[in-house]
């Protein structure tokens, strides 16, 4: 990079946090992507085209959108990987052993699979990951953060299944 390229990167530096708070990003997580991103606007830019920060924001953004694809397909395709609850086990004791350490009734708890199963197939691809990720304990801004998408998406989503599937309370979905 040039001086005056390494100047612009020192002095719009800020976008970078500017952006992971606006995107719902956590810094240390994606600081790196965006700052590679900084430094390739930097180099790209041609000042003819509009301001440096409108470009730089353009790259981060399409960068951090980038990163959050990639995490995306390689969740998709460790969903392989998750036991189903119409999957066979390899034995009847193994299965009851998974439940007997947390002290949930088995039949409860099978119960509540096929029925959290039979929900969750009336979703949507996004819809579930969302649902999936608030079961698992994740918070909102982590859903976000993860899914690449605002507080408000993480809402009307949750609004839409409600609603879809006759839910009046959040901890029924």
């Amino acid at each position: 990079m040039t001086d005056e390229q390494c100047r612009m990167v020192e002095s719009n530096h800020n976008l970078i946090y500017h952006i992971l708070n606006k995107m719902h990003l956590p810094e240390n997580d994606y600081y790196d992507v965006a700052a590679i991103a900084l430094c390739k606007a930097a180099m790209s830019y041609e000042p003819e085209r509009g301001a440096f920060s409108t470009c730089a924001c353009k790259y981060i953004e399409w960068a951090l959108i980038a990163q959050l694809r990639t995490e995306d397909r390689k969740i998709r395709r460790n969903e392989k990987d998750v036991l189903h609850y119409n999957a066979i086990m390899r034995d009847d004791t193994e299965y009851l052993e998974m439940f007997a350490d947390k002290g949930v009734d088995p039949e409860d708890a099978s119960i509540t699979s096929v029925l959290a199963g039979q929900l969750l197939s009336e979703l949507k691809p996004r819809e579930k990951q969302i649902v999936i990720m608030l079961a698992n304990g994740h918070m909102w801004r982590e859903v976000c953060g993860t899914l690449g998408i605002s507080n408000s998406a993480v809402g009307q989503t949750l609004k839409r299944i409600r609603s879809r599937l006759n839910v009046k309370q959040y901890t029924e979905v």
